[in-house]
């Protein structure tokens, strides 16, 4: 319901875990954010939970399961060590001036 009232909604960040493969709610709200045109970036959480290599890999998988979302902005974000926090920043600080 929210997102169907009368909102100016600037940018919507959908998060979700990177250790995980798209889940069928992550994947609901990422198909409503796209059929409403909503501005939206998915941002993977939790990098730091994952080796380099690992990480490598999972990104490669991420860019089959998210393949619909090919033009979506992609973060990948640690909480922990402020892995694409710069880059998140930045992207909300530009929707705020819109």
């Amino acid at each position: 319901g929210y997102f169907n009232l009368e909102r100016n909604i600037n940018l919507v960040v959908q998060i979700v875990d990177v250790r995980h493969s798209i889940s069928p709610l992550d994947e609901q709200m990422l198909d409503f954010l796209q059929y409403k045109n909503l501005p939206f970036v998915i941002v993977f959480s939790k990098v730091d939970k994952l080796g380099k290599t690992k990480l490598e890999q999972r990104k490669e998988q991420i860019e089959v399961e998210f393949a619909k979302y090919n033009s979506v902005k992609k973060i990948f974000f640690s909480s922990v060590n402020g892995n694409g926090l710069g880059e998140l920043k930045s992207l909300i600080s530009e929707s705020c001036r819109i």
